[in-house]
């Protein structure tokens, strides 16, 4: 029996979304984008990793969404 593997691409996204907590949201951006390509691998490829590439999206999402808030109020 073969052994179902994660997908790397959803811990580097899960990874990114939170160092956009660190980052001001700029690596957020980024966890975001690779956590909706990893969401669309593990499907394909019927990999583990589910979790965290939709943990990415939701925090990426977030930080994004209140980066945008604070630089709005700053003006």
């Amino acid at each position: 029996m073969k052994e179902v593997k994660s997908n790397g691409l959803a811990t580097a996204s899960f990874i990114l979304a939170l160092c956009g907590l660190i980052t001001f949201g700029l690596s957020s951006m980024v966890g975001f984008v690779l956590g909706i390509v990893a969401l669309k691998q593990v499907k394909v490829r019927k990999q583990k990793g589910e979790g965290l590439a939709i943990t990415a999206v939701v925090i990426g999402g977030i930080v994004w969404l209140f980066f945008f808030i604070g630089l709005v109020s700053m003006m």
